[in-house]
């Protein structure tokens, strides 16, 4: 696991998603303030095929710091952070979700293959984002090659993270825990997941004409949540 670190005060712990690297972060974290941010570099896809594995893995990297975190997670990096929050409460000051899996079996209408890697890219970026003129060519070409090196491990992250109940996992973490999400998230719609965040007092902001990846698309709006979120806690 590569980690990037930009050095400042507070750590926030960046954990984007299956095919995602820390690029998906790239509009966002120059708008973080007064932090010490640290980025996965890989795309999970890239570091295992189980959810416990990576969380384990994470874990052992925390477990050697110092001081706690905050973490911020996208779609399946979300539920990452909240697994490695409730195996490692003390080293976890809250999770800041967005797009989470494990609320609702996920279907991203794909058939999975190598030869077809960068057709399936512009799919799933049609996915993930709303306005469709925000995805660029090298973010594409980017996602293409999560597909083509690591497609055995998402074969078993998919099964992986489809198997996990999301608010069964949220009630058993017992740091601060809020969300962000985007108003027209095709993969996981806000809709659904709405009564778990009310059943369970999750403080939520909503980004209209957004999709999944708001720190993506939006990434001033995001960025202004995540500020907001630190000087509260």
């Amino acid at each position: 696991m590569k980690l990037v670190h930009y050095k400042n005060d507070t750590s926030v712990l960046f954990i984007s998603g299956m095919f995602a690297g820390s690029w998906i972060w790239d509009r966002t974290y120059k708008h973080i303030t007064n932090n010490h941010k640290i980025m996965i570099q890989e795309p999970l896809c890239a570091l295992n095929n189980s959810v416990d594995k990576l969380t384990a893995e994470i874990v052992s990297y925390l477990e050697n710091l110092t001081s706690p975190v905050t973490i911020v997670g996208n779609s399946l990096g979300s539920l990452i952070g909240l697994n490695v929050a409730r195996n490692l409460p003390s080293k976890v000051e809250q999770v800041l979700i967005s797009g989470s899996a494990g609320f609702g079996k996920v279907n991203l209408d794909i058939r999975l293959s190598r030869s077809e890697s960068e057709n399936i890219a512009r799919h799933l970026m049609g996915l993930i984002c709303h306005d469709q003129k925000m995805v660029s060519e090298k973010d594409i070409l980017q996602t293409a090659e999560s597909f083509n090196q690591n497609l055995r491990n998402i074969v078993g992250l998919i099964r992986d993270s489809n198997t996990i109940n999301g608010e069964e996992l949220m009630s058993n973490v017992h740091c601060p825990v809020s969300a962000i999400w985007g108003g027209q998230d095709v993969i996981t719609p806000f809709d659904e997941i709405k009564p778990v965040f009310e059943k369970l007092d999750i403080p939520f902001k909503l980004i209209d004409g957004c999709g999944h990846s708001p720190m993506y698309e939006r990434p001033e709006e995001f960025a202004e949540w995540v500020n907001q979120c630190l000087v509260d806690y």
